[in-house]
């Protein structure tokens, strides 16, 4: 392949992800505002409420680092909004770290909880009545952003190797800088949170398991269809009475 077209390619991905990443801020605030909404204004309490307004914690956090990328790239202050991989590096840099860490510990931490907490109400439901109850609820998704937070704190001040490889030339293998103990805990704390949710996943037969997540589900989608619908009553109506008057005056 010629170097020009080579270049060419490059280019045209270069304005692809840009125009993602300005466009991806907006639907994804959308989103987080009308579940936030329907949470404290349509939703009963219940797992599914619960376990939404902890997954928001991140989401929302997440949608304002966006926010902030976007408008700071417009001024080319966004350098260091990234994955730490060069060798200026300085304290934004790490808070930045910490903050996508924290929001993919989370996800995966609530993820494994609301799999388990699913598949105990079907299987075991004298077990999740006991857990059922406010203070066990509050310390369990507690405990899930704590560990999300440990768990962020040691990713953060381990050397980030696979953004040094990939993002930039410097030589970062395991010759060059020994391995550190906060990087074997992270890599731990990543396999073992994976293979628990495979586990959860094939232990309830994976089908069960999403069939029962879209049953805890079920009051979004039946509150916002609800609001849907009831608004689009309002406005039919509000159309066949301005019908009506103007129909009267002639």
């Amino acid at each position: 392949m010629a170097p020009s077209q080579l270049y060419f390619g490059s280019t045209v991905l270069q304005t692809i992800n840009r125009i993602v990443a300005f466009a991806l801020p907006i639907p994804h605030t959308v989103v987080n505002l009308i579940v936030i909404w329907l949470t404290f204004k349509k939703i009963k309490p219940s797992l599914s409420r619960t376990f939404t307004f902890n997954l928001m914690i991140p989401s929302f956090g997440y949608g304002v680092y966006l926010g902030v990328v976007v408008i700071l790239g417009f001024f080319d202050l966004s350098q260091h909004l990234g994955f730490r991989a060069g060798a200026d590096v300085i304290f934004l840099d790490y808070v930045t770290d910490f903050l996508l860490y924290y929001c993919t510990y989370c996800y995966r931490t609530l993820a494994i909880l609301i799999v388990a907490l699913t598949y105990i109400s079907f299987t075991k439901p004298f077990i999740y009545q006991k857990l059922n109850r406010t203070k066990e609820m509050t310390m369990l998704f507690l405990g899930c952003h704590i560990l999300a937070f440990l768990c962020s704190l040691s990713a953060t001040t381990a050397p980030n190797r696979a953004a040094f490889k990939y993002l930039t030339k410097y030589r970062f293998d395991s010759e060059a800088v020994p391995i550190a103990i906060l990087e074997v805990v992270t890599g731990c704390v990543d396999f073992f949170t994976f293979v628990i949710l495979v586990t959860l996943y094939l232990a309830t037969r994976l089908f069960l398991a999403s069939s029962m997540l879209i049953i805890a589900f079920g009051d979004y989608r039946r509150a916002l269809l609800g609001y849907v619908r009831e608004y689009s009553n309002k406005i039919f109506t509000t159309s066949t009475k301005t019908t009506m008057v103007v129909s009267l005056r002639q």
